[in-house]
């Protein structure tokens, strides 16, 4: 799959560009910084049934003990605590080049975007709460040009969450994605999702 498909498909880098609400500011720029996770929403992008399609079910698992609504539905993550932490952050643009989250999270449909692109949230059928981790890097060669001569990028992500239903289920997600660009132009990505119900 062409990386631009699969990161529309998957929702690029989740906790770029300052969703870890940390923003670096001249005195700061290039530091590693630290912020509460709580609140962070981080999309998983599609439903599972649209990546399937998209994707020809390659790299997509969903175990059969999954309700429906766990493939049909767009879901994600908020943290309900825990700490995040944004890195090499760009100084003219503040925008992190890789961070990590960590903490308690609980599965929330996504219903929509505001007008900022933050994702706007509803409960799932079943309240699933559990230990969250996500990670996401992204780089840009230094003689990076778009129009020719040197395109060279690499993004990954991976998120997992280990839950417990309110129904005495239990919900597991591991998804880790990311491509990558050659100086060239040619484009390469990964997609691995996995979803397992009890």
């Amino acid at each position: 799959m062409k990386m631009r498909t699969m990161i529309k498909s998957v929702g690029a880098c989740a906790l770029a560009c300052g969703a870890m609400g940390v923003a670096a500011s001249a005195a700061s720029a290039g530091q590693a910084q630290t912020a509460p996770a709580t609140g962070l929403v981080v999309p998983f992008g599609s439903s599972l049934t649209t990546l399937e399609a998209q994707t020809g079910g390659q790299g997509v698992t969903v175990s059969p003990g999954c309700p429906s609504w766990v493939s049909d539905d767009s879901l994600g993550i908020e943290f309900q605590s825990g700490n995040s932490v944004a890195y090499r952050i760009d100084p003219t643009t503040g925008i992190p080049n890789g961070g990590n989250a960590e903490g308690q999270a609980t599965l929330v449909q996504i219903v929509g975007y505001d007008q900022y692109g933050n994702p706007i949230t509803a409960a799932t059928p079943v309240t699933d709460t559990g230990h969250a981790h996500v990670w996401f890097g992204y780089n840009t060669n230094p003689n990076y040009n778009p129009e020719g001569g040197n395109r060279q990028t690499w993004s990954a992500e991976t998120l997992s969450f280990n839950a417990s239903g309110s129904d005495g289920s239990s919900l597991n997600v591991s998804v880790s994605f990311g491509g990558g660009s050659s100086a060239s132009g040619n484009q390469s990505g990964w997609l691995h999702v996995k979803v397992t119900c009890s």
